[in-house]
């Protein structure tokens, strides 16, 4: 994304958090690339960043994105419901004073 590009989508999307307007701009690369899921983009890009950028060996990770994997599934087939969800972002922005979204 150009300069020009960016300042269109700042204004356009002013209201929009940081994190949202890259999430969107993440996707959108990413499903232009053949990459349709965002979860799968996140993740490899997670799974990326842990590996060359922090101390995680690669076996930390795999079993992360596994257990990542696990609960996302967990959510689609409703073992985990929406309210749960709601308390775990509840959770983690008040554990890791983190706002994701």
């Amino acid at each position: 994304m150009n300069r020009e590009e960016r300042r269109k989508l700042e204004k356009t999307n002013s209201k929009l958090s940081v994190m949202q307007r890259y999430r969107q701009e993440a996707y959108d690369l990413g499903y232009k690339a053949g990459q349709h899921d965002v979860v799968d983009i996140t993740l490899y890009m997670m799974a990326y960043t842990l590996t060359y950028k922090t101390d995680f060996t690669k076996e930390q990770v795999g079993e992360l994105v596994y257990a990542v994997y696990d609960n996302i599934d967990a959510y689609r087939t409703e073992h985990l419901t929406p309210e749960d969800y709601k308390e775990i972002v509840r959770m983690i922005e008040e554990d890791y004073k983190i706002k994701i979204r």
